[in-house]
């Protein structure tokens, strides 16, 4: 069997931190909010594990703690696993980050293949 191609057009970075989220109807009128975690972040998504399941296509905005540093986002759920009972890993495409915020993002990413073990540069 040959190995799979990547299909993702951005690289994804391990990156654990605290988000909150707002789900929004077709409206733009919240519907729910809570409080999650951040798995994965690339320039064009995140992954966030949560307790509670989206429909795809669902809207959510999200503030995310990345180091010292609040980013601002809205995005489309594009993908939900199920992990557990009442735990869903939940892929969301971000449609608008602010440049500012695009900017620590890039600089997040930087920074930690900058400083992976095995790079020669360190």
């Amino acid at each position: 069997m040959e190995p799979q191609e990547e299909k993702r057009r951005f690289p994804r970075l391990d990156a654990v931190n605290l988000v909150s989220y707002t789900q929004l109807d077709q409206d733009n009128n919240p519907v729910d909010m809570g409080m999650c975690k951040s798995l994965d972040l690339s320039l064009g998504g995140v992954t966030i594990r949560v307790h509670r399941s989206f429909d795809v296509n669902s809207c959510l905005e999200m503030v995310m703690a990345l180091g010292d540093r609040l980013i601002k986002s809205s995005g489309r759920v594009v993908h939900v696993r199920r992990v557990k009972k009442d735990l869903y890993d939940v892929g969301v495409c971000f449609t608008q980050v602010e440049e500012a915020d695009r900017a620590i993002i890039e600089a997040f990413f930087r920074e930690r293949t900058h400083s992976s073990p095995g790079n020669l540069d360190d």
